[in-house]
Formats: structure tokens, sequence, C-alpha cells
């Protein structure tokens, strides 16, 4: 069972290329979202709008949407899914990180089995997060990913 709840009307951003979230204000980690759990995107796109220093960019309902967001809107933090259609989890992280190295993947999971955290890593995840853990937990890690700010 998931530790994410959602509350509110069980609509989500579309996961196409047509949704076009709004410009992030600068200095705000950009995030996609990948899950094919309409209630998980719903959820995890609430939890980070309401948190200052994030923003949605784009959101994914399947790997092959993954890969094609995460290539398109190059952003600071992916946060995917493990098992999805078309492509899972860790072959997308795969494919994005061949493509574009520097991109940061975590693997957001109700698997909490250590080979699968491995194979995760060995692919290119720079984290892992069991999805049964409190929401909050996932915010701190995603902020805890942001480069320090610099005082002018």
């Amino acid at each position: 069972m998931s530790g994410i709840t959602c509350t509110g009307p069980a609509t989500v951003p579309q996961a196409t290329g047509a949704h076009q979230p709004p410009a992030p204000v600068p200095d705000e980690l950009r995030i996609v979202l990948a899950d094919d759990a309409e209630p998980v995107l719903f959820a995890l796109s609430e939890l980070i709008a309401d948190e200052p220093g994030l923003s949605v960019v784009a959101v994914a309902a399947s790997g092959r949407e993954a890969i094609d967001a995460v290539l398109s809107h190059r952003p600071d933090i992916t946060v995917m899914d493990m098992r999805m259609p078309d492509i899972d989890g860790l072959r997308a992280a795969a494919a994005i990180v061949e493509v574009w190295p520097e991109a940061r993947i975590v693997m957001h999971s109700a698997y909490d089995d250590p080979s699968l955290v491995e194979e995760a890593y060995r692919l290119g995840a720079v984290g892992y997060i069991v999805k049964s853990r409190n929401p909050n937990q996932l915010i701190d890690y995603l902020l805890g990913l942001a480069p320090p700010q610099v005082s002018p």
C-alpha cells in the first residue's frame, strides 16, 4: 500500500506533451514526475506545488512518456516509478542517462527490494525512495538534492 494519499478531485495534469505547466520561477528545482497511477501523480503534483523551491514542469504516465518529458524539459530532478507501461522505470532511467548523463533520477517505488535499489543505482539513478514512506520524506529528499545557494 502506498504511503501517499490523495485528497481532492481525482484529476491529474495531462501526461502528454500537450500539457505545458506554467514556467517555473527562477531558483526553483524543476521536476518531472513519472508514474502510471493517476492518484500518485495528482498527490505528488499537489505536494510539490505547495513546497517553495520546487516546481513540476511535466508529468508522464509511462516509461516512453518519461523519456520524452525528461529529454524535452531537462529537469533538475526526475521522480520515476519503477513499474510503468511500455518501458519500466529502470529501463527508462537507463535510456535517459545514456543520452543525458547529467540527469538526476530518483526512483520512487512500492518495492523495498535491495536488488532493485542496487539495479537502480547501477543504471544511473541518484536516489531511491519507497512510496510507503511519509510523502514529506520525499520532499525533504528532493530539497536535499538542490545545489547550495550562494549568498551575494
